[in-house]
């Protein structure tokens, strides 16, 4: 809340140190603004209570300032932008020298704060050659003191929660014969970490990594690997903000198993009069399994009645299942079946796999 002015202290005169005056008739009209915070006010928070010394004349003169931190904080420091200070736990003297009429002292004190409560600093100033009580030489004693009243608080930490949506292979999540993706939305409030823990079972037993988080409301993603094929398992998102731990509902889900349904990609990567190469996948990152595309890729070409023009065959590579192939039909071979090739179709067909059923790409023009 503002502070209120004046202030009215009364101290005991023996606590001054005197320092001659410029002048013992000087008039000077001296004033000090109420300090102003920089930092968070929380417990045990270094701040900075900012405030400024003037002299609106008509004389230049000696000053000083008392300066009094609030009883539970810690004085750092005190910095004038001219003169010195005497640094005191309970009250601190600044020797300012001599201010010019019209100038200004800026004045800078570093507290670091104490337990939760009501906090107040103040400062006074006045000529070097008066006590706080007798400054005859100041036509206005109304600005002669500043001060604050602040509250130092516990910081407010909203309630956290864990939700975790439901898996699927839409939005980021899928499955794969030996992963699945888990995700979880947060609300942390704060800084902490995440990591999912998983299992065959309700009791888990494995987990993976734990990531950094911060912020209010967010996202975040993981892939658990290693897992074999139309395996179930059960997983939830654990979060620790504050050395606390909040856990998640607990979901389940199970992997492919044996890939049913088409996956065979076919592009042609180079087109000549003779012949085309074509190159694709099996499975579309979904057969990840040992062996899932182990076996052979078949390229038929055949006309749109049905007739068998060419067949060949090449082994896919098991490790990326991926393919290539070159066959010795070209586009000079696919016009005699119509105008550009359009009476006659190229297909892949795939057979051998252990986890991926055999089955045949889209057809395509060659």
């Amino acid at each position: 809340m503002p502070f209120s002015r004046p202030i009215v202290v009364a101290f005991a005169s023996a606590m001054f140190f005197a320092t001659p005056a410029l002048a013992s008739a000087a008039t000077a009209d001296l004033g000090v603004t109420n300090p102003v915070i920089t930092g968070e006010t929380r417990p045990g928070a270094e701040i900075t209570l900012a405030y400024t010394v003037s002299n609106a004349g008509p004389d230049a003169t000696a000053v000083t300032v008392d300066d009094a931190p609030s009883e539970g904080t810690q004085l750092l420091s005190i910095t004038p932008s001219q003169g010195s200070c005497t640094p005191n736990a309970g009250r601190s003297l600044c020797d300012l020298g001599v201010v010019a009429p019209g100038s200004t002292v800026a004045m800078a004190v570093k507290v670091r704060l104490g337990a939760a409560g009501n906090y107040q600093h103040v400062a006074w100033v006045r000529p070097t050659n008066a006590d706080l009580e007798n400054q005859t030489q100041d036509p206005n004693r109304d600005n002669d003191s500043g001060g604050i009243n602040f509250n130092v608080e516990e910081p407010y930490v909203e309630p956290v929660e864990v939700q975790t949506p439901a898996v699927s292979m839409s939005a980021g999540f899928r499955r794969t014969q030996t992963t699945v993706g888990v995700g979880a939305e947060l609300t942390p409030y704060g800084a902490g970490t995440l990591h999912f823990e998983y299992g065959t079972t309700k009791t888990f037993g494995k987990k993976t990594a734990a990531v950094k988080i911060s912020g209010d409301k967010l996202e975040r993603k993981a892939t658990i690997r290693g897992l074999g094929m139309k395996t179930k398992i059960y997983w939830r998102a654990v979060m620790v903000v504050g050395g606390k731990t909040y856990r998640g509902k607990t979901h389940s889900e199970t992997t492919l198993g044996k890939l049913l349904f088409p996956l065979i990609t076919l592009k042609a990567t180079k087109r000549t009069a003779s012949s085309t190469t074509y190159v694709g996948t099996i499975g579309d990152g979904f057969a990840d399994a040992p062996g899932a595309c182990k076996g052979t890729i078949q390229m038929d070409v055949y006309t749109a009645s049905g007739g068998d023009v060419l067949r060949r065959r090449t082994t896919v590579n098991a490790k990326t299942c991926s393919y290539k192939i070159t066959i010795p039909f070209g586009t000079k071979d696919a016009r005699k079946y119509g105008r550009k090739g359009k009476g006659v179709y190229v297909q892949a067909g795939f057979s051998g796999s252990k986890a991926v059923a055999a089955t045949r790409s889209s057809a395509e023009r060659p």
